[in-house]
C-alpha cells in the first residue's frame, strides 16, 4: 500500500524508468489532493497526483495519475525526443515510435502475463534468470517518492527519500493480531512535514 500512486501507477513510473535507461532521479516536485473522495470511507488516500521527476542533464519526466469516477480515462507512458516520440498506449494496445523513425508493433497479441512467466521459467531453465530486484525497487521507490512530493508539498531529492524517517504504520513493537491501527490524517501538502 502507500496511496495509488505506489499500487497501481508505479507501473508507469517503471515504464519511465525504463525509457530513461533505468537511471535514477536527481528530485522531483509535484501536488496532489482530494477533490472527490472527501468522505471517510476512502480514507486517507489521494484522488489525483500530478509529479514532475528531474534527471541528469535536464530531461524531465512526468506523471499525471486519478481515480476520480465519470472521468476519461487513459492508461499510456509518452517518450518525446529530439527525433520522435515513443508511445506505449496500453488502452487501445498501441507501441509505436512517430517521427524520424517510424515504427509500430505489429505481432502477434499476446498476455503480458503469461509471456513474463514464460520468459522467466525459460530463463531459469537456461541458468540465466532474471533478477530484476534492484531496478523494481528503484521504480517502488520512485512511487514512494512521488508520493512524499505530493503530500508535504515539497521538492525532495532522491538522496532525501532514500534517507527519509517516514513511517505511515504504526511502529514496529505496536503490531499485534489484535491491532486497531486508526489511519493517519489525510496529509496537506505545505503543512504535512517530510521526515
Amino acid at each position: 500500500s502507500g496511496d495509488f500512486i505506489c499500487e497501481m501507477m508505479v507501473h508507469s513510473l517503471d515504464l519511465m524508468s525504463w525509457a530513461l535507461g533505468d537511471k535514477l532521479p536527481i528530485r522531483a516536485t509535484g501536488t496532489g489532493g482530494r477533490q472527490v473522495r472527501v468522505e471517510e470511507i476512502y480514507g486517507n488516500v489521494y484522488d489525483h497526483f500530478a509529479i514532475e521527476y528531474e534527471y541528469p542533464n535536464g530531461v524531465k519526466g512526468y506523471h499525471f495519475s486519478r481515480q476520480l469516477e465519470g472521468c476519461s480515462n487513459t492508461n499510456n507512458v509518452s517518450v518525446a525526443g529530439t527525433s520522435g516520440m515513443g508511445l506505449v498506449d496500453n488502452g487501445p494496445g498501441v507501441h509505436e515510435l512517430r517521427g524520424k523513425n517510424k515504427w509500430a508493433y505489429s505481432g502477434e497479441k499476446n498476455n503480458m502475463y503469461e509471456t513474463q512467466h514464460e520468459e522467466l521459467f525459460a530463463a531459469i531453465r537456461k541458468g540465466k534468470p532474471v533478477n530484476d530486484g534492484v531496478r523494481m525497487a528503484n521504480s517502488s521507490m520512485l512511487g514512494v517518492m512521488g508520493r512524499m512530493v505530493a503530500y508535504t508539498g515539497q521538492t525532495i531529492t532522491w538522496d532525501e527519500a532514500m534517507k527519509s524517517n517516514e513511517v505511515l504504520g504504526p511502529p514496529m513493537d505496536q503490531y499485534s493480531r489484535d491491532l486497531i491501527w486508526k489511519e493517519n490524517a489525510v496529509a496537506k501538502p505545505g503543512i504535512t512535514k517530510f521526515s
